[in-house]
């Protein structure tokens, strides 16, 4: 079901995000302050979106809801 895919690699990517943010919540990678935030945030977005499906997550996810969903 294509629909059940995007939803997987959609969680794959918002997971990746939110474990990157984490990560680099303290991170001096763009300096610090608000810019720095905002970076690191645009930062996180655009690599979680643009690995989205790369590790593994979203396929194991669309294989364990496709059995279970018949």
């Amino acid at each position: 079901d294509e629909n059940l895919r995007k939803v997987c690699d959609e969680f794959e990517s918002f997971f990746t995000q939110q474990f990157l943010d984490v990560s680099l919540k303290e991170s001096k990678i763009a300096g610090e302050g608000t810019g720095s935030d905002i970076i690191k945030g645009l930062y996180t977005e655009a690599l979680s979106k643009n690995s989205s499906g790369t590790f593994g997550i979203s396929d194991m996810l669309y294989k364990f809801l496709s059995e279970n969903n018949k």
